[in-house]
């Protein structure tokens, strides 16, 4: 063979190499572009979110006088709030939402609620079962905790991070100036997320998914 004819001959093998890299080039990027248009959009979900740390250790008395611990939720998924009996704020719409989870999670014991009462001085175990009561509150899966009060602001401020302070107290209503975020635990007492209760239904929305996706875990 000539030094021309081999030329020609090498070029045309070169052309066909790089045609056929080409060809495997655009049939994977095809193959993946159609693999992510038919992938199912996934949520926003806990499992991407950044933890904010390890929720406090929360040892108070529930609304039956029996002492009660955090460590006893090791293990279970829970959402905790903050609310006082006879707030005039946003306490009732806190609880009616606590209820509605309670009633969409009855069924699954690895869900806990808790809400604590950061007036113990007017909120006793009885009043807090009273209160409970009136929001169908089931025992043992919604908790109602009051103790010192000390011990609930450092809980509250130093432990959850969230604002706390003795309001004017010129009338029942005005004793205590509080959150009304939830805030959701999982099964290694690490904190969630926050979600907003006065941001509208989107949050509440927001804190189901994450729910249901600490559940699964």
């Amino acid at each position: 063979m000539n030094e021309k004819k081999f030329t020609n001959v090498f070029f045309v093998g070169l052309g066909l190499i790089i045609l056929t890299l080409m060809a495997c080039i655009i049939l994977m990027l095809t193959a993946r572009q159609r693999s992510l248009a038919t992938a199912p959009t996934q949520s926003f979900t806990a499992a991407a979110k950044p933890k904010y740390g390890r929720a406090p250790r929360v040892s108070l008395t529930d609304q039956h006088s029996t002492p009660f611990s955090s460590s006893s939720l090791l293990g279970k998924v829970w959402v905790t709030s903050f609310l006082f009996t006879h707030c005039g704020g946003p306490c009732p719409v806190l609880t009616v939402h606590m209820s509605n989870i309670q009633e969409k999670f009855q069924k699954n014991d690895d869900l806990k609620l808790v809400s604590i009462s950061v007036d113990p001085e007017m909120d006793t175990p009885k009043v807090l079962k009273e209160y409970g009561n009136r929001y169908g509150a089931v025992s043992g899966k919604w908790f109602f905790l009051t103790g010192k009060k000390e011990e609930i602001y450092s809980i509250v401020q130093q432990g959850f991070l969230l604002p706390l302070q003795e309001g004017s107290r010129a009338t029942p209503a005005d004793a205590v100036t509080h959150s009304s975020k939830f805030v959701l635990v999982d099964r290694k007492g690490m904190i969630v997320d926050y979600y907003d209760t006065t941001s509208g239904q989107e949050e509440i929305d927001r804190l189901y998914n994450d729910i249901q996706f600490q559940l699964k875990k």
